[in-house]
């Protein structure tokens, strides 16, 4: 599925992916890089580059698919002059609440998939947007492309909800974990209401930050 937006008075193509879809998608490498390099250039005010240079938001390409699985999926928008170039993304999956926050790495991630298959009748009511990323250029910077992918995962999750019959009214939550320091206030302005905070120690990252946990309600019956 794709939709259609502008920029500079051009046409951007906006896919939607599954996670098989994207697994096997030619642009996955490029696309881990481009949500890499975003949260390289947005942390890189707040933290020592010794600490930035050993971290980076995805470890592997295949990491964002297998995050989504089973019932997320990712929004995609590409360059008007470059079909195959991603410009700005956005995912949707599950909302967990760091079940497994004491597990790291391979044992965690056991864990999920256990409790996804466990639970994969259930009717999900709240629902994590994530991976939220631009193109970091002032091509593509400040120009809605965040705002629009973000658009087209809440459009699309509403259009699958009534589609499955899981759930045809009431309300959804979508969730977004943030650092304040860097774009709370983004999400702040986009309706997006704090529910949580939390601070991060200094002995994380190098210097102290906050984490927000934030949410808006959307209606089904909006759709």
């Amino acid at each position: 599925m794709s939709e259609k937006a502008a920029l500079h008075n051009e046409v951007i193509t906006t896919k939607i992916y599954d996670p098989m879809a994207l697994l096997n998608a030619p642009i996955l490498p490029a696309l881990a890089a481009m949500i890499n390099s975003s949260f390289a250039a947005h942390f890189a005010p707040f933290v020592s580059p010794a600490v930035l240079n050993g971290t980076q938001r995805i470890n592997s390409p295949n990491e964002l698919a297998e995050d989504i699985t089973p019932d997320g999926f990712t929004v995609v928008a590409f360059s008007p002059s470059s079909p195959d170039t991603p410009i700005a993304t956005a995912s949707v999956k599950v909302y967990y609440n760091d079940k497994f926050w004491e597990d790291w790495g391979d044992a965690r991630r056991l864990k999920l998939k256990q409790w996804k298959e466990e639970n994969k009748d259930a009717v999900y009511t709240q629902w994590e947007i994530t991976a939220v990323a631009v193109r970091y250029s002032p091509e593509y910077l400040k120009k809605g492309l965040a705002t629009h992918v973000v658009n087209v995962v809440a459009e699309e999750l509403k259009r699958r909800l009534l589609a499955s019959q899981k759930q045809t009214d009431g309300e959804l939550k979508t969730i977004v974990r943030v650092v304040k320091e860097i774009n709370g206030d983004y999400w702040l302005k986009k309706g997006f209401v704090l529910v949580e905070e939390t601070v991060i120690p200094a002995g994380i990252l190098g210097t102290e930050l906050t984490n927000w946990d934030m949410e808006k309600t959307l209606r089904l019956d909006d759709y």
